[in-house]
């Protein structure tokens, strides 16, 4: 990264790079209101260079962002922002906007990341797994920074002890605060191994309480499911691409990794199937193509999809056009239309996923037996979906229980 770089001079460099890229000029005047702000804090610090820690600092602190936790859209797109110049200054052009909640990274931190990602591929884990992990660790390194600790040397015990407290205190689920302990201490060992770090902290994080199946799946009827695609306004490329997106996770319970990956070379139309290699399984999977399915997939592909070189069927509605990045779970989607809805959503899961769990309810409702819902939902063996369906079919055990007094 190139750190002598006047910021006044890469702000000019990013803003050609967006206009480059076909951004809008709502898109690029957003980004421009962000790196003003730098420019002028940084000037009244007597900083016109390019300080990656200083404007992260001014970022966090004028917009509010927290230190664990979900950030809010505004947060999050401030942070794209401070990404962008970092791109640029690296040499690099400014890749796709991400929706992810992902914290940035501290610059310095960095040279500590590249070698953990690398370790944990070691291992085997996939690239998204190992990204996941990556992104915790970037939140432990952003509250060592909010705690004036520079370099992983200078960490101590008390430093691991406040991020477990912040963890602990914060909106994440029981579920997500444990995996971020468990990476952390998975981090530690291998800051330890590689002497990164001069004290052992890995031994504070022994025994970790972990809760996978603590609640039932969130369930929507289908008049919800119906209702959510109903309110798509099909007449818009948004529209149809989000249609598209919404039918083949409610009508056939596909993952969104899985949509994600989708090409259009995975849609069979003479034979009337969906063929694709799962992405969480590796496994191959065929699904039937209902009338109603194909007609979206072909009102998107003829009349809404972008012109791209790419054979993914669904691709980014700004620039770059390109296929979705690995994190993109389409929630903005659901939570949209389920907006729109009056579909009360709060403390409940639901993204795509429930929609799958809600698929399965449905099908279980009908006497669909098991071995059938595995196949539609892509499970490698049965064993998965009474794990996925269990917590369901005792939820309409006790409904049906209801109705059953000194038993009659």
């Amino acid at each position: 990264m190139n750190s002598t770089i006047l910021l006044h001079d890469l702000i000019k460099q990013a803003t050609l790079s967006l206009e480059e890229k076909r951004y809008s000029p709502g898109a690029i005047a957003h980004c421009q209101a962000t790196w003003r702000l730098l420019e002028s804090e940084c000037l009244k610090k007597g900083s016109p260079l390019h300080d990656p820690g200083l404007c992260l600092s001014i970022v966090k602190k004028h917009y509010k962002i927290p230190k664990l936790g979900k950030a809010s859209p505004n947060q999050t797109s401030r942070l794209r922002h401070l990404k962008m110049l970092e791109e640029i200054s690296a040499g690099n052009s400014i890749g796709r906007c991400s929706k992810s909640k992902a914290a940035l990274e501290p610059g310095n931190f960095v040279p500590v990341l590249d070698p953990y990602e690398a370790y944990t591929l070691g291992k085997g884990l996939s690239q998204k797994t190992a990204q996941g992990k990556r992104t915790t660790i970037a939140r432990f390194m952003n509250y060592l920074q909010s705690m004036g600790v520079t370099d992983l040397a200078m960490s101590a015990p008390s430093c691991v002890l406040g991020f477990m407290e912040e963890l602990s205190s914060s909106k994440l689920s029981s579920q997500t605060r444990s995996l971020s302990l468990f990476t952390l201490r998975d981090f530690l060992v291998f800051c330890e191994r590689e002497s990164i770090a001069e004290e052992k902290c890995s031994g504070l994080l022994g025994t970790i309480q972990t809760k996978k199946n603590e609640r039932v799946p969130s369930l929507y009827p289908v008049a919800d499911r119906r209702k959510l695609l109903s309110l798509v306004d099909r007449s818009t490329a948004g529209g149809k691409r989000e249609y598209a997106i919404l039918l083949l996770a409610i009508q056939l319970g596909i993952r969104a990794g899985d949509i994600r990956h989708l090409k259009t070379s995975d849609i069979h139309w003479s034979r009337g199937t969906l063929e694709f290699t799962q992405q969480k399984t590796g496994n191959p999977i065929a699904l039937p193509l209902p009338e109603n399915v194909k007609f979206a997939l072909l009102d998107y592909l003829k009349n809404a999809r972008p012109e791209t070189g790419a054979d993914a069927v669904f691709i980014r509605s700004r620039a770059p056009f390109e296929p979705y990045g690995g994190n993109n779970s389409f929630l903005y989607i659901v939570e949209k239309y389920m907006g729109k809805a009056g579909v009360d959503y709060s403390n409940r899961k639901h993204g795509l996923h429930s929609v799958r769990h809600s698929l399965a309810a449905t099908l279980l409702k009908g006497n669909t037996p098991y071995t059938v819902i595995s196949g539609i939902l892509g499970h490698e063996d049965t064993s998965t979906t009474t794990q996925a369906c269990l917590p369901i079919d005792i939820a309409q055990l006790k409904e049906a229980a209801l109705g059953v007094q000194n038993g009659e």
